[in-house]
């Protein structure tokens, strides 16, 4: 039984050595293991090109883009930009078009950009109120490093003296001719730099010079002014000694090598809407050079005319002619006070002018579909009215002359056509015209009317008076005057006791004139 225990310890003591010796040894083959960090490329800072300031309601222009190992900007497509309330990408230039908002007085907004494996980048601008006038720089393109070069300050008025020009890291004021001398900073190769004016009262202005090396050839780019999406065009690379070969010439982030005579073949790219490209040619040992070619959309454009123009009177009509090529356009679409229209065949339509209070411009547009849309401006005239004034008054005696005066807000109306009894009279220089009321057996309304092209008619009564029975039976010659004559003929009619005749000679013995009184409904004497 001992023996049985003793052999039973030996092998769990062996068994325990076992297990003890194996995981010495496991510890033991364990060695330290070092953690190296991975060498990651250094993450590029996206950059943002931002105008200083910007007038309220116009669109400009916002650049993304990174520098490089040799410092050159190379511009970043899709990245995003937020803006106000809304979400933009770049195009394949790195450039985005934004709208300025509409503020009540200057304030600054920020802009932001941001791409996937890029670190955002953040700007501002200011948005200035559009009711003050906008500076403008007058700044020569390029200048050689070391030199002095004159920019002037301007406005549509005229030059602009005592402005601020803000050059590198210093101000200027422009002197009485609107003009400040600068220098030309050293660089080592040609470097574009901003330059910036400012004055109380006026809206800012940037602009930018090139700034070139004097120990550098500077390369020149030969690129047409603008081509047709997807057809091919020549870019030259040349300096003052001839085609450069072996240039690189960059168009939309893609890099081609111009042949041994100096040019590269490039295709344009489709695009939504006119728009323009930058390009650029390297070469070691070169001055950089910088371009831009605008490349157009293959759409025609349809173009707008107005008959007989696009000033109207109000309610009258006119025609709108649609045509592409100087080819008219059938079944355009026209669209006019929110109705819609379509050319005939000969690429007409007729419309109207509404009525206004007041002269007031509208929007006419026509759309077909494989054509740029077309618009333009009718400005729809209220039509001014005519006035008329009787003098001295619109109730005159039948036989009696009157005067007709006719005019305008802008004063009397010359050679206006004015109805009375079917008679057609002229108004003169001063807007008048003398007419005489008819005789009448009674108290009788008749119209006079004046008529001018470009003008709403005009028209009034005017009540002649029958005046028989306001002139004494005695009085045959209606002057309102008893004569001895007419007097002695009447008494010898009528016989001396004639009521006519007793009145007249009382008329007569107070001073002859007489006027009837519609109080008394009798003749008084005019003491």
């Amino acid at each position: 039984m001992n023996k049985k225990n003793t052999i039973r310890k030996t092998l769990v003591m062996t068994l325990a050595f076992i297990l003890l010796s194996t995981t010495i040894i496991s510890i033991q083959a364990v060695k330290p293991v070092s953690i190296i960090p991975m060498q990651q490329k250094p993450v590029m800072q996206l950059q943002l090109a931002i105008p200083s300031s910007m007038s309220e309601g116009r669109e400009f222009v916002v650049g993304v883009y990174v520098f490089d190992d040799a410092n050159r900007t190379i511009p970043i497509a899709n990245a995003t930009v937020f803006w106000l309330n809304g979400t933009y990408f770049t195009d394949s230039t790195g450039r985005v078009l934004l709208t300025a908002p509409y503020v009540d007085a200057d304030a600054f907004f920020e802009i932001r950009a941001s791409k996937s494996g890029y670190l955002s980048a953040v700007g501002q601008i200011l948005i200035e109120d559009g009711d003050l006038p906008q500076l403008m720089l007058a700044i020569p393109p390029s200048m050689m490093e070391g030199r002095l070069f004159t920019i002037g300050v301007y406005t549509s008025s005229g030059p602009t003296p005592f402005a601020t020009v803000y050059w590198l890291n210093g101000s200027y004021l422009t002197n009485d001719n609107g003009t400040v001398e600068l220098l030309a900073p050293s660089v080592s190769q040609a470097t574009c730099f901003e330059i910036s004016a400012r004055k109380q009262g006026y809206l800012d202005a940037t602009g930018q010079i090139r700034i070139l090396n004097e120990n550098q050839t500077s390369l020149q780019l030969a690129i047409p002014p603008s081509m047709m999406e997807g057809r091919e065009f020549t870019v030259g690379v040349y300096t003052s000694s001839g085609p450069t070969a072996y240039a690189m010439v960059n168009c939309l982030n893609v890099s081609y090598m111009t042949n041994a005579n100096g040019i590269v073949v490039l295709t344009a790219p489709s695009v939504d809407y006119d728009i323009s490209f930058g390009i650029s040619a390297h070469k070691q040992g070169y001055q950089d050079a910088f371009g831009s070619i605008l490349i157009l959309n293959h759409e025609p454009y349809l173009a707008m005319e107005i008959f007989p123009s696009p000033s109207i009177l109000e309610g009258s009509t006119f025609i709108v002619r649609i045509t592409a090529e100087q080819e008219p356009i059938a079944s355009a679409e026209i669209s006019w006070l929110n109705q819609t229209y379509y050319t005939s065949y000969n690429g007409t339509v007729t419309l109207i002018a509404p009525y206004v209070d007041s002269d007031t411009n509208f929007i006419v547009s026509a759309h077909k579909e494989g054509y740029v849309d077309v618009g333009c401006y009718i400005l729809v005239q209220n039509e001014p009215y005519l006035t008329l004034e009787v003098i001295p008054s619109p109730t005159v005696l039948e036989g009696s002359n009157f005067i007709v005066r006719i005019a305008s807000t802008q004063g009397p109306v010359a050679f206006a056509q004015v109805t009375w009894m079917n008679q057609t009279y002229c108004t003169s220089d001063n807007g008048t015209v003398a007419l005489m009321a008819p005789f009448v057996d009674s108290d009788t309304n008749f119209v006079v009317s004046a008529h001018k092209d470009g003008y709403v008619d005009v028209g009034c009564y005017i009540l002649v008076k029958d005046v028989h029975h306001l002139y004494h039976p005695v009085d045959t010659n209606r002057d309102f005057n008893i004569q001895i004559e007419e007097l002695t003929s009447y008494a010898a009619a009528h016989g001396a006791s004639d009521p006519d005749v007793v009145t007249a000679t009382f008329l007569w013995q107070h001073g002859e004139s007489y006027f009837w009184d519609y109080s008394s409904h009798n003749w008084m004497p005019v003491y």
